[in-house]
């Protein structure tokens, strides 16, 4: 190989010429044979030689990919905290609609007592068309339900957070729609739910908007479009 440097046939050792010293080869990105700086193929293979400039351009892919990656990983993590708290959140909400119930059961006993159940019973009917126990089951069902569908966004949030891995976009996006689609039926079923909690709902909505930002990045990298 002809050294830029001293014009002489050399051999290259780790891109430097054996007679002068100078670094003037880089290795072919295919075949790993030495290459003289400013060559634009490799004379044995045929392939490109990447310039400075694209090294430099691959480089800086490699730090939008890794940057990328690190805020879907982001992503992923906040729709994992977004499962276990609403997990817990159907906890509380059993517990918390079980000890209204006994309160409201409590109240009716004093509200009636000395009444026989017959008596009882013929009073509620009038009043709200069910008898006592009819009222305490119907009382029950609605808190098995809402915890039911409580218990159900946890689970949707954890199969959102293990589809992520496979695709980050579509999962953040649904996680996102879910997660306002829920505050919007709650705010309509009761508007001062909108309040409560704020402090944590409003990190989730803009922890999960940047995955799907990054998610949208990251599957425009992987096909080789600009983001």
């Amino acid at each position: 190989m002809i050294c830029p440097e001293c014009r002489t046939e050399q051999e290259f050792a780790d891109g430097r010429c054996a007679g002068c010293g100078a670094a003037g080869a880089v290795r072919c990105p295919k075949c790993r044979g030495w290459v003289v700086k400013g060559e634009k193929f490799c004379s044995a293979c045929g392939a490109k030689i990447p310039t400075h400039a694209d090294r430099m351009r691959a480089v800086q892919r490699s730090r939008d990919r890794q940057e990328t990656e690190d805020k879907v990983n982001r992503g992923r993590r906040w729709m994992l905290i977004v499962a276990v708290l609403t997990l817990f959140a159907s906890v509380f909400s059993y517990f918390s609609g079980m000890s209204t119930l006994e309160k409201r059961r409590r109240e009716m006993e004093a509200e009636f007592r000395g009444m026989t159940p017959a008596e009882r019973d013929a009073q509620l009917k009038e009043d709200i068309g069910m008898t006592w126990e009819e009222d305490l089951a119907q009382g029950r069902g609605e808190v098995l339900l809402q915890t039911t569908i409580v218990v159900t966004l946890g689970v949707i949030y954890l199969g959102l957070w293990w589809w992520a891995q496979k695709n980050a976009f579509a999962a953040a996006l649904t996680a996102l729609l879910l997660f306002a689609t829920v505050q919007f039926i709650s705010f309509l079923i009761e508007p001062a739910s909108i309040v409560k909690g704020i402090i944590i709902k409003i990190p989730i909505f803009m922890a999960l908007s940047t995955a799907v930002s990054a998610g949208y990045r990251q599957r425009a990298q992987r096909r080789g479009r600009p983001a």
